[in-house]
Formats: structure tokens, C-alpha cells, sequence
């Protein structure tokens, strides 16, 4: 249920205290708030328009009481803030103010003027409520305000006047109560603006008391330069009711009063706007802090300074921002990117984005604060960076060493074998360990690790593989050896066997037990002997090739074995070195990856500082903003008769305040979008380029068209001239005859030149023309100069030229045409050869003018008014041999 809440009390102590309940209910309200405060003397009814304005019910909202005591004490806010909305759109919400009254029996005059002061501080439209009408005595009750500058300052460092105040004073509305005047002023109708303005108008006189009074107007117009004033009627005439208004119907009271307080109503609605202080708009939190501050200085017995508690609150709102932003680079990073650097590289860019973008969003103040701010914050995000980053690179390291260690046994395992593996197969163990450790491995030196673990583990065991295959095969080579030389041995042997009964019983002497036998059995065992030797003799010498075949084949083993074991240590010192090369474009992919995050990080900054000085050029349009209103303020002061035309210009500026500050809250939204905007800055910049490119190509375009056009519209104003001739205004061709005549009798030069761009013009008419036609023409040129010269007396008109009479003119056209003639006659061709084809329909003006005077028809080709005319006298008159 809403209530009212006590912002700021003043204890039995003497101390001003700031309400815990609202405090709270302020650091809730997130989004721009307006403050609307009303003050001024006790029991006159200020309750009753906050209560008419938070729209509450009989019975409810601020207290309203019929005594003579005060029913408020110290500073009071409605608990449920009214949401609105700005002229230009933007919603915020407004907190009702209801003050103490000053001037009561039971407060000090200091205790008043701290009272107003707070409300003042505090509030962004602050209503005066007064009864009766502006006068002497109601401006020497508002004499407090001449108090202002010795109980608040704008900067801790120097004293100030009200007009430097004045910057930061609130839209200011002086309501008049049970007012009863007819606002008149020398016989017309003026409103309550001008009866305000009026008023504050300056007494004449030197005396003290003069210059007491002009003193209170002069700081009422210094410390509200944003004034209006609005009156209401009294509510009703009946005494008894009037004392329970807080309960009685609203049918009970007087019309004029209900659409008065209903005016006022679309009034402070229309005019209400966000606090605003430099160019930050106010929020819940901003607020409280500046009550906490401003009530922090009163008790310390020192002046509030605006300067000093916008600081402390500024820098209250940065440290929240770094918290908040701190929080968002964590909850924003993710830890499962696992340990490469150049990716945590990328998250740490990344999540260091999101972090200043969400302080700068919520820090206020000035540029150096938010700067040191968040100097400290890149800093606490880089050191936590760093040790997050450290913590991945040791677990990787150990991660990396069980796997090579799990990898080393399995290797050792299979080389261990028996029968011991080939070399190619521990090769591919080899490979399938390097792929599978790659795979899963983290941190920037697993490559160095994997190299590491090739050379030290991989390659010693493949080199033993390697040896112990020479080994054994040497062993089987050494065993064939033997078995080659065992068969020759017993090669020989048989070979020896079978040659002993020849050499060592001659023929015709058999064995000494045989000697005296049969002579045919002793040929028979001779022969039976023989066969036999030579059997084992075939029977040694295939054993002995065969050795010879084995020992070949062991032999061709081996060098195949020695080779593939040299293709193998050659394969595998390739992949070695692939594997070293691996290593070295992993590691400048790194080096490569932390440069690019550098920049990045370099561009974040320049980003931030680019912001920076946005807002530090938006702080310099503001305190140049403020000086205008104080040159504004001391024109007023000067030229009083101006007044009512510098509020309509205040309340135009205010206006343009209000757009000011939406301009610098789409600027922060640029901001914002700068980082992702840069990437497209070069498409836009080769899209301008090209566009401009375009349009200057359009532009010379459009210059040939132009001069082009302007070619047409002589060669068009030229026909014209000969067709007005032709027609019979002759009049206006004698008067350009008599001007160009003229011009040729003063400077025969200049009448040259017309003639050579006659020439000009005809030769571009047609280009096919022979070198004849420009004698033609040139004839017809001497011939008038001719003219001219033997006849001086022509006379002469009132513009300076001559007017030549028919007997010259025909002379001329004649003489062109005798010349055209015999050179006819003397070419014996037409000029038109190449068009001679052509109708004469097809023919251009130009042609037919050309082949007509060519042919001696030049009087009746100046006759001619339009191209069927032309068309016409050629069909009639021209011959038909020179077509």
C-alpha cells in the first residue's frame, strides 16, 4: 500500500537523518527520475496538491490537518513514484517532495533556510506555495532565498553568487493561493507569468530599504531564471468546510477551483523533466546519494558543496559500475575454451568488451574519474586473466605429460614384442600416438612436448627396431655362410670319393684281396664304382648350387633389408622434421594470435578513449550552455522591458537542454555500436569513394550535356534569327545587320572573327563539304567587306551601327551566288556527291541551305522560314544533275 516515507528528519540531537525506508526505496529505481517538491509556509495547503497529484483517495497520502500545527516535519516522498513521460517520448518517474513548512512557530531561520536548501538540492520542479498575491510582505517572506549562497556552494574552492547557482537550480512555479486580483496592467489583461515578472521588477530609489527589497528580486531572478507563476481561486466559502478539505468531495468545490487545481495538474505534467545535474540525468541510486551527502555536510557544519557530493556520488556510482562490470567479465567468461592461448586470448578480448561496455553504461561523472575507474578495472581483468590463464597452462602441462608418458609405455609395450615388430609398423604406432596426443592435448608448448617426446622416446625405438633387424639378419647370413661352406665341403669330398679307385687302383690291378678274381667282376665293380662317385659328384654340385642360390637370396634380403631400414630412418627423420615445422607454425599462429588480441585490445581503448573525449566535449558544450544562461541571465537584469521575450527564449532552451540530453544518450548508444560499426567504416568509405566517383562523372556528364544544350540552343536561336528574317521582320534583322555593320566599321577585326565562326558553324553543319565550299564562303566574306569599304556612307543608327539598303544586300547575295556558280561550272560536280543519293526530305537544314546557296538560290534560301520551306525550293529549283 502507498504511503508516504520520511526522506529526511531532524533528530532530537540536532542532526539531520536520512530515512532507511526510502533510501531503499530509491536504490531500487534504476531508470531517470524528476523530483517534485513543494515548500513554503505552514498550514496553506501544500499537502493537498501533492495529494491531488499522486492521485490518492480521501483519507490517504500526505498529511492534511485543520490546526494551526504542522503537519510535516522535515522532507517527506510518496512511496509509489508516478511514472511519465518527457515531451520527446522518454519515460521516467516522478517522486513526490512534500516539505516542512517554513517560518513555523517551533523553527530557527537557519533551520528553515537548510530545509529550503535540501528541497532546492534535491528537486527538478519546485513549487512555491503562497496565499494571497506577490507583494511586499510575501517577497520579504521569500527573503531567504537571499540566504542561498551562504548555505550552498557550487564548488568547495570559492564562494558564488545566486546566478552561478542558477544553473542548477530547479524549474521554479510560484502558486498563488485564494487569489482574488483582477491581472490588469494599464488597462489590458496580462497572465500570471507577466504579473510574476512584474513583480520582481526593481523599486525605484537609493534608499537602504530600496536596495534591501531590489535585493530579494534581484536573487529570485538570479537563483530561478526557469520561473512561471499560476494562481487558484479558494476552494469554497464556507470557513467549516474549508478546514476537512482532505475529506470532502470533490463536487463540493468551487468550479473555478476544480478546473484551476486540473490546469495546474497539465501544467506540472507538461513541465515536469528529470533532475538533471552537468549533463547526467538522475537516477534512484544517484539520488540517494546525493540526500546521503548533502545531509552528511549539514551536520558536519560545513556548506554543501554541489561540486564536492556530485564527486563523492560519482565516485560512489563508478566503483558500483566496476563491480558490475567486474561481475559481467566472469559470469561472461567461459572457462571451457579450454587451455590454447590464442583462444583464451580471444575470450578475455571478448568478455573485456562486455565488461567496459557495462561500466560504461551505468558510470558517471567527470572524464578523469571514469577514466581512473576504469584504468583499475582493465587492470583487475588482466591480473585475473593471468592467473586464470597460468592455472590452464599447469593443468595442460600435466594433462600433456600423462598422456606422453601413457603414450612412451604403450610404445615401449610394442616394441617389447616377440616376435619383434617391423620397423614400419612401430612407425605407425608412432604416427598414430603424435595424431591422437594432438587431438587431445592442450596448452601453447604441447608441440615442443610432442617434439620432445618424437626424439626421446619414438626414435630410439625405432633406431633399436632397426638395429636388431640388422642383427638378426646378419646372424641368418652368418648361418647360410656356414651352410654354404659345409655343402662345398662335402662337395669336395665326394668329388675326392669318387677319383680314389682311379688313382689308386690302375687299370688291369685290382685290389690286393681281388687281384687274382674274375676279370668281369672286377670290371663290373669298377664300372658300379664309378657311377656312384659320379653321382655324389652331381648330387655335391647341386648342393652346391643351391648354397650358392641361398646365399645369393640371403644376400639380396639383406641389401633389401639395409634398404628399406635406410627408407625408414629416412621417413622417419621427415617426420620428424614435418613434425618440427608443425611446432613452428603452431607457435607463430600463436605469437600471430596474441598480436591480434593486443590490437584488438589497443583498439578497445582507442575506442574508449574516443568515447571519452565525446563526453568530455558534451561537459564543455554544457559549461558553455551554462555561461549563455548567465549572459542571458545578466541581459535580462539589463533590459527589463524584455522580459516576457527571454522566458519564451528560456523555455526554448530548456527544450533544447532536453534534447541535448537525449542527443547524448543516442551518442552513448552510438558509443556502444562504435566497436561493431569500425569493421564497416572501409566499406563505406570505398562505397563514398565510388559515389563520388559517380557523381563526378555525372558532373562532367552533365557539363557535355550542358554545353551541348547550350550548342542546340545557339545553333536553334541561329535558325530562328534566319527563319524571323525569313518571315519579314525585317526590322529586327536590319537592327543586328546595323549593329554588326557598326561593329565591323569600328574594328574590322571583330567583324572577321563573326565571319570565321560563320565558317566554323558551317563546316561542323556538314563535314562532307570540299574545300570549294569554305572559297565559297570566303568569297561571300570578301564581297561584303567590299562593300563596306566602298560604301562608307552608309548611314548610320541611333545604337552605333548602319543600316545597309537592298541594292548592297542583293549585290552580296549575287556576288555568293556567282561565285558558287563558276565554281560549279569550274568543278563540274555537285558539293553533295556523298549524299547526293539522299531525298531531300533526309537532308538536314544545314545541307539543303548548303546545296541551295551552292546552286545560287542564297535570296530565296533567306526566304525560308522552316525546313519544309527548304524542302520545298529544293524539289522546285534544284537542278536535277547536281543531285
Amino acid at each position: 500500500m502507498s504511503k508516504p516515507l520520511q526522506l529526511i528528519s531532524f533528530d532530537a540531537e540536532g542532526k539531520f537523518v536520512v530515512g532507511f525506508e526510502a533510501l531503499a526505496l530509491l536504490q531500487k529505481l534504476r531508470g531517470p527520475v524528476g523530483v517534485l517538491a513543494v515548500c513554503g509556509r505552514a498550514r496553506q495547503g501544500k499537502s493537498f496538491i501533492l495529494n491531488r497529484i499522486a492521485q490518492t483517495g480521501s483519507g490517504e497520502g500526505f498529511e492534511v490537518g485543520p490546526t494551526h500545527r504542522p503537519c510535516t516535519k522535515g522532507l517527506w516522498m510518496w512511496s509509489e513514484p508516478i511514472p511519465q513521460t518527457t515531451p520527446d517520448g522518454r519515460k521516467y518517474h516522478m517522486i513526490l517532495l512534500d516539505t516542512e513548512g517554513i517560518d513555523a512557530y517551533d523553527q530557527t531561520g537557519q533551520y528553515s533556510v537548510q530545509i529550503f536548501s535540501l528541497a532546492l538540492l534535491l528537486s527538478s520542479m519546485f513549487i512555491y506555495n503562497q496565499m494571497g498575491g506577490i507583494d511586499e510582505a510575501a517577497l520579504d517572506r521569500l527573503s531567504l532565498v537571499t540566504e542561498m549562497s551562504k548555505h550552498i556552494r557550487v564548488r568547495a574552492s570559492q564562494k558564488n553568487g545566486n546566478g552561478e547557482l542558477g544553473v542548477f537550480s530547479p524549474h521554479f512555479l510560484w502558486l498563488l493561493r485564494d487569489f482574488y486580483l483582477d491581472l490588469s496592467e494599464e488597462g489590458r489583461q496580462i497572465t500570471p507569468k507577466e504579473y510574476l515578472e512584474i513583480s520582481l521588477r526593481n523599486t525605484a530609489g537609493t534608499s537602504q530599504a530600496a536596495l534591501n527589497k531590489n535585493s530579494i528580486r534581484d536573487s529570485i531572478r538570479e537563483l530561478f531564471p526557469q520561473r512561471d507563476c499560476f494562481s487558484l481561486v479558494r476552494p469554497m466559502h464556507d470557513e467549516r468546510q474549508l478546514q476537512h478539505m482532505a475529506t470532502l468531495d470533490p463536487q463540493q468545490l468551487r468550479p473555478e477551483f476544480a478546473a484551476g487545481v486540473d490546469d495546474l495538474m497539465q501544467y506540472i505534467f507538461l513541465q515536469a523533466c528529470p533532475k538533471v545535474v552537468g549533463s547526467v540525468e538522475m537516477n534512484g541510486p544517484l539520488l540517494a546519494g546525493l540526500a546521503e551527502t548533502y545531509v552528511k555536510a549539514l551536520n558536519n557544519g560545513a556548506v554543501p558543496s554541489i561540486s564536492s557530493a556530485w564527486q563523492g556520488v560519482a565516485e560512489t556510482e563508478c566503483q558500483r559500475a566496476l563491480d558490475d562490470a567486474e561481475r559481467a567479465y566472469v559470469e561472461g567468461f567461459n572457462e571451457s575454451v579450454g587451455a590454447d592461448e590464442a583462444v583464451l586470448t580471444a575470450e578475455h578480448t571478448r568478455c573485456l568488451g562486455l565488461a567496459s561496455t557495462t561500466f560504461h553504461a551505468t558510470a558517471i561523472g567527470a572524464i578523469e574519474t571514469r577514466r581512473a575507474y576504469e584504468d583499475k578495472l582493465k587492470a583487475t581483468l588482466h591480473k585475473r586473466f593471468d592467473k586464470h590463464k597460468a592455472r590452464m597452462f599447469a593443468e595442460a602441462a600435466a594433462g600433456n605429460m600423462e598422456l606422453l608418458e601413457a603414450a612412451g609405455n604403450r610404445m615401449r609395450q610394442t616394441a617389447g614384442m616377440h616376435p619383434p615388430p617391423r620397423i614400419e609398423d612401430l612407425a605407425e604406432a608412432l604416427v598414430a600416438e603424435a595424431v591422437h596426443f594432438e587431438q587431445i592435448s592442450q596448452g601453447p608448448n604441447k608441440h615442443e612436448k610432442l617434439l620432445g617426446f618424437v626424439t626421446n622416446c619414438g626414435l630410439p625405438l625405432m633406431v633399436d627396431c632397426a638395429r636388431q633387424a640388422e642383427r638378426g639378419f646378419a646372424a641368418e647370413r652368418e648361418d647360410l655362410e656356414r651352410r654354404l661352406h659345409a655343402a662345398r665341403s662335402e662337395a669336395e669330398a665326394a668329388n675326392a670319393e669318387a677319383c680314389a679307385p682311379t688313382l689308386r687302383h690302375p687299370r688291369g690291378q685290382g685290389p690286393p684281396s681281388r687281384q687274382g678274381g674274375c676279370p668281369f667282376v672286377q670290371a663290373h665293380n669298377a664300372a658300379r664304382c664309378a657311377e656312384e662317385a659320379r653321382m655324389r659328384e652331381a648330387t655335391a654340385r647341386q648342393d652346391t648350387e643351391l648354397a650358392r642360390k641361398e646365399a645369393e637370396q640371403v644376400q639380396r634380403e639383406m641389401e633389401q633389408v639395409q634398404t628399406k631400414a635406410g627408407d625408414m630412418r629416412a621417413q622417419a627423420m621427415s617426420e620428424v622434421a614435418e613434425m618440427q615445422a608443425a611446432v613452428a607454425a603452431a607457435n607463430a599462429e600463436a605469437a600471430e594470435a596474441r598480436q591480434q588480441a593486443m590490437q584488438a585490445e589497443a583498439m578497445g581503448q582507442r575506442a574508449a578513449q574516443d568515447a571519452l573525449h565525446a563526453q568530455q566535449a558534451a561537459s564543455v558544450s554544457d559549461s558553455r550552455a551554462a555561461a549563455s544562461d548567465a549572459r542571458a541571465l545578466e541581459t535580462e537584469r539589463q533590459v527589463q522591458e524584455q522580459q516576457s521575450q527571454m522566458t519564451v527564449k528560456e523555455a526554448e532552451l530548456n527544450t533544447e537542454q532536453n534534447r541535448a540530453a537525449l542527443l547524448k544518450r543516442q551518442l552513448e548508444d552510438v558509443q556502444r555500436e562504435l566497436q561493431q560499426g569500425r569493421t564497416g567504416l572501409a566499406s563505406s568509405d570505398r562505397r563514398r569513394r565510388e559515389e563520388a566517383e559517380r557523381a563526378a562523372a555525372a558532373e562532367a556528364s552533365a557539363a557535355r550535356w550542358e554545353a551541348a544544350e547550350k550548342a542546340l540552343q545557339a545553333e536553334v536561336a541561329r535558325e530562328k534569327a534566319a527563319s524571323t528574317a525569313a518571315t519579314g521582320r525585317e526590322a529586327s534583322l536590319r537592327r543586328q545587320l546595323e549593329g554588326a555593320l557598326a561593329s565591323g566599321r569600328a574594328n574590322g577585326a571583330a567583324y572577321d572573327n563573326c565571319l570565321k565562326q560563320w565558317e566554323v558553324e558551317a563546316k561542323a553543319a556538314s563535314a562532307h563539304v570540299h574545300g570549294r565550299t569554305d572559297y565559297a564562303f570566303r568569297a561571300t566574306e570578301f564581297s561584303n567587306r567590299e562593300n563596306m569599304r566602298e560604301n562608307p556612307h552608309i548611314p548610320v543608327s541611333k545604337s552605333g551601327g548602319y543600316s545597309p539598303s537592298k541594292k548592297p544586300m542583293q549585290e552580296l547575295s549575287s556576288a555568293a551566288n556567282d561565285v558558287a556558280a563558276s565554281l560549279n561550272e569550274r568543278h563540274g560536280h555537285s558539293y553533295h556527291s556523298k549524299d547526293a543519293a539522299l531525298p531531300a526530305a533526309q537532308l538536314t537544314s544545314a545541307q539543303l541551305k548548303e546545296r541551295l546557296v551552292g546552286a545560287g538560290y542564297g535570296n530565296e534560301v533567306l526566304k525560308c522560314q522552316r525546313k519544309k520551306d527548304l524542302v520545298e525550293l529544293y524539289e522546285r529549283r534544284y537542278p536535277q544533275s547536281l543531285r
